[in-house]
Parts: structure tokens; C-alpha cells; sequence
């Protein structure tokens, strides 16, 4: 597809003022709407539509309408002495205190009378919250009833367990938060409705407090915006990584064009890139759930996308200047040939990033459709708006004297761009010499395709990339069993891969939510801050104020109890659920109710407000993030499902609602959907590339090629980052985190992999079909494609591993092995793939059939053959 109809289209100032002023406009909305695109974003993970975690969010949203805001406050002494005596288990109660009361007992005590009176006073006509501690865990009349059911040593024993850990060194006081100013709160609309500001001031004002307490307390407020603000911290500085990472991209840059005026246009690129995607998301951001992990994904592809198309259009560009081309003519030769190739790369690269959408999970789909975007958006600008300048001010950007230092062209513009003088090359005599330079070109200024790229025909390729070139195809059958014995191993590891799920990978370390939350972690468990519960819906024609029904669902719940940990030890996990670990209106500390449970689940506390459905808390010390969690998960779930029915009694809907559940569904989903995601992407490559090159073996070199290099990112990956390989280097970003991968960074990193080696092959085949298609043999083209590419595509890939090496270097470890995977990806592409392992292949083709069967049954140009 010939691209240098662009040139004629933007020929006229009228165009080209059109052009720039939709893509101003665009840029200008994208800035507007920064603040609310990233207001929209959400830190959690939505679990997927059809799954039982989706089916029991959507019902407790019906019958509840929003979850409360739990502020956790995590009380430890100082030096691990016991705050209450644990062993005192017979009068366990505030009410008895000389039996469990130690020297930190007055001081925990006045602490919690002193926190609810702050939470009192704050939320005072502002909201409807509640403030619970051992030392006031009810209060009022609910206490008195709770009491005439369960004996107070049997309740002491239940609340102990909810208040304290083993040692009785650490305690919980916990702020529920339902409504605010008439209106119900959920986790999500703090900080981005103006109603739930009294929440995030109460949890500032606690936050504060907690840092000046003595008395030989340490006292730690965490709550879900709390993690949620993390995150998005922990963003911001992978995005600040991103932006100090941009100059030394640019520096390759100019080493590659010899000309800094040239990199007002990538400048100009990148800023539009990055606005236009948010334009375009933020709408989408209103309508759909959006990642928080999505502005990083934006600005690494939007920097590395853009910087890498204008390398490889502009050094086209600069080589046409040379050789003495007008600027028109220049452009028209870089589009067709470096234009080809970012639109073959480009929208190869759109389409693997839109094979994210067939994973039903949110996280992973906004994520895919905003890098798609982002990179259209290069691929346009790159096409349009680079050419769109050069041709605005051709004397200003032709002009390379001292690296376009010198006043030459400053002042010159044209009106029309075929009005441009011819640039002699002597112009680029002295930018002619760096490590990234490209070869000056011998072909006549103004013909429409060059004959030649780099050197004459007739003259041998020089240069070290030449020489490695025909050094692997000399011994090209020991470079290709080198490489598969590298990949052996790695493709040995691949089976074993293991992920993780929870909110920690996602979190930046070193940070004090993220040590809050560790230290509420290790004490109580994660459940203690992401608790799951059970909705119970009974059927339509009976209500949940029914004594039968309630006794009889006490009674499957203590069974549904007994069977999980039955199940959970013939699967080899050691973890025993006890009833107690369900607390409703019908079962407390391990009880049924009897008589009073109507009375129970009459209240706000257990059931929704007309009364339709039951809520009943679990908690439990497993982590429900871990294997050893999903495993209880998946027990409870099948334990539930065996006791529907209890004594012939219906006992109508359960569901297992939490972010626990939620989450495991969603990566269960993501990876149920990997091979599909691949096979669909893999497919595509196949397909375009065939397509691009009317070869067979083209497309089928670039699917093994790309294997192989995923074989050898995710074999190194996991001996990274599930082996801790590298954990002697005491560097935060090779630390293994649960032995394990974070479960999306696999299923992020796959598109973004396979669409960057496709980029640098594509780039390099082009070069070689030219060479190709100039009559030299596939050994020969493929040898002057290395003199011509070679420090090109090395350029390119260092400036990718800058763009990738935020990610990597950042405090999220989650975007850590997302950018390791990357920058390993790319090293590997670019110096091993398209230097070494594409000649090893294409000689051994040429080596094997006697004949150019590397590019059939492409035809050469006729005037070749004659």
C-alpha cells in the first residue's frame, strides 16, 4: 500500500491548518478531562459478568443497595507485651477487668473511649456511623439481647478471637460508616463524591491522631480508600518514572536523526498521543470500569509508540535529505517505505491489544482497549501530524548544521511545501557521523522508490551487525540448537507458573498504608479488611423472620461449616472452619439463637430494610488471596451448594460475597481465556503479515520467532520472580512477591509482547524484501537489511527499554514484573531475534530448498526480472 498520497493530500495550507487544529482541539479536551479520567478510574477489580462472585455482588447491591466504609484501626504495643491477659478465657469481659487486665489494659481502654468520641463528634449530623472495640463492641440494647442468648464467657471467648490475635499484643477497633447526609456510602465514592467527604476527612483526622499516641501503643488506621490512594500514589510515581525517562528516549533520538529541531515533532507527537487517548477514555472511563493500572499502560505504550515510529520514519526522512530530495520528496519515500511499516507494525500491534477484550474481566479489557487507542493515535500522528510540520516549515526541519544548532531556516517557512529547495548534502556533512547514524544513500534524488538501501548493489554489506549477520549464517544449524537449548529449560518452567491474587502486588512498598496493612495482614488476616460474607435470600413465599427457616438455616450452617474443612483436608490443605466462624441472626459463637433469632434478624445489623434477606459475616484466619484460600473458597461454595435444603425446608438463595471471591473468579477467567487470547493474537500476526508480504514462510518464521521469544520471557520471569533467582541482589524490583506472579501481569504483558517483536521484524523483513525484490539472493538481502537496520532497531529497543524500564524500576510490584517482562521481551527481540535468530532461519531455508523459498511465491518487479 503506497502511502505518499498523504504528501499530496496535505499539499495545500488549508489542509494542513485543518489538520492541526482538529488535533489541537483533541489535545485540548484530552488536558480538561485528565482530572476526571483519573477520578473515574477504579483500583479495584470488578469480577466477571455470568460468575457466581458477579451473581452475589449484583444480589447484595439489590437487596442492600452498597456495602459500609470500614475504617480498621489496628492497635499493637509498642515492645510485643500483651495488651489483655489472653490466658483469663472464663470471665473474658470488660466487665470483669482485674481477670485479663495488664499494664497497657487503662491505656487500650482509654485509647477506644478516646477514638469514639472523636468519631462522634466528627460524623455528628454528617453520618450514620458506628465506632466498635472489645472494650464497646455493641452497646445498648442490642447488648442485653445478644446476652440473654449466649453466655457472657462464650461471648467473651468469640469477641477475643474478632478483637485480638494469639499473643493478645495487637487489637482492632473498626469505624462502620453506612450513610452520609441521607445518602448510602460504598468504598468507591470517597474522594470523588462530595457527600463521602466526611469520610475521608474522618479517616485523615484519625490517620493523624494515630501518629502522636503514647503510652506505649502503636496505633495504625487503614481502610480501603486508604489502599485505594496507594495505588494511585504508587501510579503517580511509576508516571513521574515515565517522565524523567523521556529525555534520554529523546537523546537516542537525535543521535539517530543528527538534527534536534526534528524532535520538536516527536514532542509534539507524544503530547497528542497521550491527550488523545484520554480524550477518548475518559468518555469510555464514565460508561465502563476502568483500571487504575491503565495511565501507567497509556504513557509507557504512548512514549515508546511514538518515539519509536518517529525514529523509524524520521531516519528515512533524514537519509533522503542527503541524498538530496526535496522535502516533499523525501516524505513521499519515507512514507512508502518506514510508513509501510509502522501502519503493517501498527495496526498488528492495535489488534493484539484488542485481543484483550476477549478476556471478561475489566481489569484486563480497559487496559487492552486503552493501549489499542494509544496506539492508533501514534500510528496517526505519525502518518499525519509528523508529515503535516515537515511540510509546514520544510527549511526550519531540513536544516541540520551542528545538530540543528545553527540559525539557518529559522526563519524560513514555505506556503506551499513543493515550493521547498532542494537540500543539498552537504547540508548533513556534519551530522553524518554517531553510533546510530544510517548510511548515506546513493540513489537518484527524486526517483519514487529507492533501488538501493544504504550501499550500491555491487558493494559487499560492512559494518558489525553485517558481520554477526553472516557469521549466523555461516553456522547457522549451531545458532538455531543453541536456541531451542535455551528455550528447553524455560519451556520446562512454563507448566509450572503460579499466580497470585489481593491488593498487595498492586500497592507501592515502603509506604504506610502498605505497612498498615502488612502489619493488620500478619495479626488478623487479610479477611479482617477485605471480609467476606454470605448473602441468604429465602424463597419468595417465606420470610427471613421465620423461626423455621432460621433454625433450619442455622443448622445447615454449622454443617456447611464441618463439610468445608472436610473437603478442605481430603485436599491435603490443613485449615479447619469452625461454626463460630460465621456470625448471623441465627448462629452466634458457634450457636443457634433458638427463640431469639427472629428478634435478631429483625434489626439493620443482620438483615436489609424491608426485611428480604440476611447477611452472615465470616472470619476466617486463611488468607483467601493464597492457594490455600481459593481452595477454602471453592470448599465453601461446593459445601453451600450440598445444603440448600435443610430438614425439607428451602432455604432459598446463598451467595459468597467479597473482594476474596471476586477476585478469584476474575483471575480463574483471565487465564481460562489466555490460550484463547493467544491463539486469537497469534492468528492475527499470521494473517497481516502473510497478507503484508505475499509470502508463506514470512508469517510462519515471525509465529515461531515470537514463541520463542515468549518461551524465553516468561521461562526467565518465572525463575525471577517465582524462584527469587535474583533475590540476592536485594533490589526491590527482582524481589519475589508470594512466590508467585501477580495473576494479570502475565495476560498484560502477553499483547504488548508479541506486538513489539512483531514491530522490529516487520521493520527488518521490509528492509529486507526491498533488497529482495532488487534482485539480491535472501542470504544477501537479508545481510544489507542488517548494515541498513541494525543500529536502527538497536536504537529503538533501548529507547523501548527506557519507555518499559519505569514500570520496572517503580515501587508497585505488580508493574514490576509487568516491566520486566517487557524490557526482557524487547532485549531479546532486538539483539537476538533480528540479529541472530531471523538470518539463522532464513539461511537455513535458503540452505535446505536450494531456492528463494523464503519469499514465496512473492514475485520480484518486473524491471528486476528483465
Amino acid at each position: 500500500m503506497k502511502l505518499s498520497f498523504i504528501v499530496s493530500f496535505l499539499a495545500k495550507w488549508q489542509v494542513r491548518a485543518l489538520v492541526t487544529l482538529v488535533f489541537a482541539a483533541i489535545t485540548v479536551g484530552g488536558v480538561i478531562n485528565i482530572k476526571s479520567f483519573m477520578a473515574n478510574l477504579n483500583t479495584g477489580v470488578d469480577p466477571p459478568r455470568g460468575s457466581p462472585s458477579a451473581i452475589a455482588n449484583d444480589e447484595y447491591i439489590r437487596y442492600f443497595q452498597t456495602a459500609p466504609v470500614i475504617i480498621t484501626i489496628l492497635v499493637q504495643s509498642q515492645d510485643g507485651s500483651p495488651i489483655v491477659n489472653t490466658s483469663a478465657t472464663e470471665s473474658f469481659w470488660p466487665m470483669v477487668i482485674e481477670d485479663f487486665a495488664t499494664p497497657l489494659t487503662p491505656a487500650a481502654a482509654n485509647l477506644s473511649a478516646v477514638l469514639r468520641s472523636r468519631v462522634n463528634a466528627s460524623m455528628y449530623g454528617k453520618c450514620n456511623a458506628s465506632f466498635m472495640s472489645f472494650w464497646d463492641p455493641i452497646g445498648g440494647p442490642f447488648s442485653s439481647l445478644v446476652s440473654s442468648v449466649v453466655e457472657w464467657a462464650e461471648m467473651a471467648s468469640h469477641f477475643s478471637k474478632r478483637f485480638f490475635d494469639k499473643e493478645g499484643s495487637s487489637t482492632l477497633m473498626v469505624v462502620t460508616i453506612k450513610e452520609c447526609y441521607g445518602q448510602p456510602v460504598w468504598v468507591k465514592c470517597v474522594d470523588k463524591q462530595d457527600f463521602c467527604d466526611p469520610i475521608r476527612s474522618l479517616d485523615d483526622e484519625l490517620s493523624d491522631y494515630s501518629r502522636g499516641v503514647a503510652s506505649g501503643l502503636h496505633v495504625m488506621v487503614t481502610s480501603f480508600p486508604d489502599v485505594n490512594q496507594a495505588i494511585l500514589g504508587g501510579i503517580r510515581q511509576t508516571l513521574d518514572y515515565s517522565t524523567m525517562t523521556l529525555p534520554f528516549a529523546l537523546l537516542v533520538l537525535a543521535l539517530c536523526v543528527c538534527n534536534l529541531r526534528l524532535l520538536v515533532c516527536t514532542l509534539l507527537n507524544i503530547l497528542l498521543c497521550l491527550c488523545g487517548t484520554i480524550f477518548v477514555m475518559y468518555p469510555i472511563s464514565s460508561t465502563m470500569s476502568v483500571s487504575s493500572e491503565t495511565p501507567p499502560m497509556i504513557i509507557a505504550v504512548g512514549l515508546a509508540m511514538s518515539v519509536d515510529y518517529s525514529l523509524f520514519i524520521l531516519t528515512r526522512f533524514v537519509e533522503e535529505l542527503r541524498s538530496g530530495s526535496s522535502v516533499p520528496t523525501a516524505l513521499e519515500v519515507s512514507l512508502d517505505s518506514s510508513g509501510h511499516t509502522v501502519l503493517v507494525s501498527g495496526a498488528t500491534l492495535t489488534l493484539c491489544f484488542c485481543g484483550m477484550l476477549l478476556v471478561p474481566v475489566s481489569l484486563i479489557s480497559s487496559m487492552g482497549l486503552a493501549a489499542a487507542i494509544t496506539v492508533f493515535f501514534a500510528i496517526l500522528l505519525a502518518l499525519v501530524m509528523t508529515p503535516t510540520l515537515l511540510l509546514t516549515f520544510p527549511c526550519f526541519f531540513s536544516q541540520s548544521r551542528w545538530f540543528g544548532c545553527s540559525k539557518e531556516g529559522i526563519c524560513c517557512t514555505s506556503r506551499h511545501a513543493s515550493e521547498a529547495p532542494l537540500v543539498s548534502a552537504m547540508l548533513f556533512e556534519h551530522a553524518s557521523d554517531g553510533p546510530f547514524a544510517v548510511s548515506p544513500s546513493t540513489r537518484t534524488p527524486g526517483s519514487p522508490m529507492p533501488l538501493n538501501e544504504g550501499r550500491p548493489p555491487q558493494a559487499k554489506p560492512t559494518g558489525c551487525w553485517a558481520s554477526i549477520g553472516k557469521a549466523t549464517q555461516r553456522f547457522w544449524p549451531l545458532v538455531l540448537l543453541l536456541a531451542a537449548g535455551a528455550a528447553a529449560p524455560c519451556m520446562y518452567a512454563i507448566p509450572g507458573l503460579s499466580y497470585v491474587e489481593g491488593v498487595m502486588p498492586m500497592m507501592p512498598q515502603d509506604t504506610r498504608p502498605t505497612d498498615a496493612l502488612v502489619r493488620l495482614q500478619d495479626s488478623f488476616g487479610v479477611g479482617t479488611i477485605f471480609p467476606s460474607e454470605l448473602l441468604m435470600v429465602p424463597p419468595s413465599q417465606t420470610s427471613p423472620l421465620d423461626a423455621d427457616w432460621l433454625n433450619a438455616s442455622c443448622q445447615a450452617l454449622i454443617s456447611i461449616a464441618h463439610d468445608t474443612s472436610s473437603r478442605l483436608t481430603s485436599e491435603g490443605v490443613q485449615y479447619t472452619m469452625e461454626p463460630s466462624a460465621l456470625s448471623g441472626p441465627m448462629l452466634l459463637a458457634g450457636k443457634c439463637t433458638g427463640k431469639a433469632a427472629p428478634i435478631l434478624a429483625n434489626t439493620d445489623f443482620f438483615s436489609n430494610a424491608d426485611r428480604s434477606a440476611v447477611k452472615v459475616s465470616i472470619s476466617v484466619t486463611i488468607d483467601p488471596f493464597s492457594r490455600d484460600g481459593q481452595s477454602w473458597m471453592r470448599a465453601l461454595r461446593s459445601a453451600i451448594a450440598q445444603h440448600s435444603h435443610e430438614g425439607g425446608i428451602d432455604l432459598g438463595k446463598i451467595h459468597v460475597n467479597g473482594v476474596g471471591p471476586q477476585m478469584m473468579d476474575s483471575a480463574e477467567e483471565t487465564f481460562r481465556g489466555f490460550p484463547l487470547m493467544l491463539g486469537v493474537t497469534l492468528g492475527v500476526v499470521f494473517l497481516v503479515i502473510g497478507l503484508a508480504f505475499r509470502a508463506v514462510l514470512v508469517p510462519i518464521r515471525a509465529v515461531i520467532c515470537i514463541v520463542w521469544m515468549l518461551t524465553l520471557v516468561f521461562g526467565i520471569t518465572i525463575a525471577v520472580y517465582q524462584m527469587g533467582v535474583l533475590s540476592g541482589l536485594q533490589l526491590h524490583f527482582f524481589s519475589p512477591y508470594g512466590g508467585a506472579l501477580f495473576w494479570i501481569s502475565p495476560c498484560i504483558a502477553l499483547p504488548v509482547m508479541i506486538g513489539l517483536g512483531l514491530d522490529y521484524d516487520v521493520f527488518f523483513i521490509e528492509s529486507v524484501v526491498e533488497h529482495y525484490d532488487q534482485g539480491a539472493t535472501s542470504n544477501e538481502a537479508v545481510l544489507r537489511a542488517l548494515q541498513h537496520t541494525g543500529g536502527i532497531i538497536s536504537a529503538a529497543g533501548i529507547i523501548m527499554v527506557l519507555a518499559f524500564g519505569a514500570l520496572l524500576i517503580g515501587s508497585t510490584p505488580a508493574l514490576n514484573q509487568i516491566g520486566f517482562m517487557l524490557v526482557i521481551a524487547v532485549l531479546v527481540d532486538c539483539f537476538l531475534t533480528t540479529k541472530i535468530i531471523i538470518p539463522s532461519i532464513m539461511a537455513a531455508v535458503e540452505a535446505v530448498c536450494k531456492s528463494q523459498a523464503n519469499f514465496w511465491p512473492r514475485v520480484r518487479p518486473l524491471r528486476i526480472i528483465s
